[in-house]
C-alpha cells in the first residue's frame, strides 16, 4: 500500500505482511521503520547526481560563506550572526528544493527539550537563550542536509561528509583540533543516526542544548564571557 502525505513525503506499508526492521538505503530521503511498521521517505526525489550537486550548492558553499566570511576582526556578537544567517540561508535553500525533516510531537522529547531549555538559560543566563536558538538551527540544517544527501548515497558516508562540514565552520583555535574538532566531528555523526534511529528532530534539539550548555559551563567548549 502506498499512501501520499504531503508534498515531499511517501508512506510505504503494507497491511498484514511482516516488515524487516532494518534501515535501508531510501529512494528519496532518510528510512526509518517506526513502531507502526511503516517505512517513511523524505525528501523530494531527484537523480543522484543532482542531489549532490544540490547538496553542495546549498549545504557546503553557504558553509564556506559561514567559514570565510565571519569576519575574524569583528565582534563576537557580529561574528555569531553571520554564521548563523549564513546556515539559516542553507536551511532555506535546503527546504525549496524538497528537503524535509518528519516528526511527531511526543510529550517525553518535548519535557526534554523544555528542561534543557530552562537548564540553559539558568546556567547561562541571556546567553543560554540565544544558545538554544543556535542549536535548533545548527541542528535543523545538518539534519536536513544529511537527509537530503542521503537519497544519493549511503547513510554512512552522508553523516561523515555533513558532520565534516559542520565542524569546519566552528571557531577552531591551533590548539582545539586534538580535541574540539572530534568532539564536534563525531557528536554531528551521532546526532544524523540519532534522527535517522528515532525520526525526532526535537530529541536532538534537546540533546545538543543539555550537551553543548554543559560543556560551555564547565569551559571545554568556549566561554562566551570572553568571546
Amino acid at each position: 500500500m502506498t499512501e501520499a502525505l504531503c508534498p515531499g513525503t511517501m508512506r510505504v506499508g503494507s497491511k498484514g505482511a511482516a516488515m524487516s526492521l532494518k534501515l535501508v538505503r531510501p529512494r528519496a530521503g532518510v528510512a526509518k521503520i517506526p513502531s507502526g511498521g511503516e517505512e517513511l521517505f523524505v525528501t523530494e526525489s531527484h537523480p543522484r547526481h543532482m542531489v549532490i550537486t544540490y547538496w553542495i550548492l546549498f549545504y557546503v558553499v553557504p558553509a564556506a560563506g559561514a567559514f570565510f566570511l565571519k569576519g575574524k576582526g569583528e565582534s563576537s556578537t557580529r561574528r555569531i550572526l553571520t554564521i548563523h544567517a549564513w546556515i539559516c540561508l542553507s536551511i532555506v535553500l535546503l527546504s525549496l528544493i524538497g528537503a524535509r525533516l518528519t516528526f511527531r510531537m511526543e510529550i517525553v522529547p518535548a519535557a526534554f527539550l523544555l528542561a534543557s531549555a530552562f537548564l540553559s538559560i539558568f546556567l547561562l543566563g541571556t546567553y543560554g537563550l540565544a544558545y538554544c536558538i543556535s542549536s535548533f538551527v545548527q541542528q535543523w540544517c545538518i539534519l536536513l542536509a544529511a537527509t537530503y544527501l542521503t537519497s544519493a548515497i549511503s547513510i554512512l558516508p552522508a553523516a561523515l561528509a555533513t558532520s565534516m562540514v559542520y565542524s569546519m565552520i566552528h571557531r577552531l583555535g591551533s590548539n582545539d583540533w586534538l580535541w574540539k574538532f572530534p568532539m564536534l566531528f563525531f557528536g554531528g555523526i551521532g546526532s544524523i543516526y540519532l534522527y535517522v534511529w528515532l525520526h525526532d528532530p526535537v530529541l536532538n534539539i534537546a540533546l545538543h542544548i543539555l550537551l553543548g550548555t554543559l560543556l560551555i559551563r564547565v569551559g571545554l567548549l568556549y566561554n562566551p564571557l570572553k568571546s
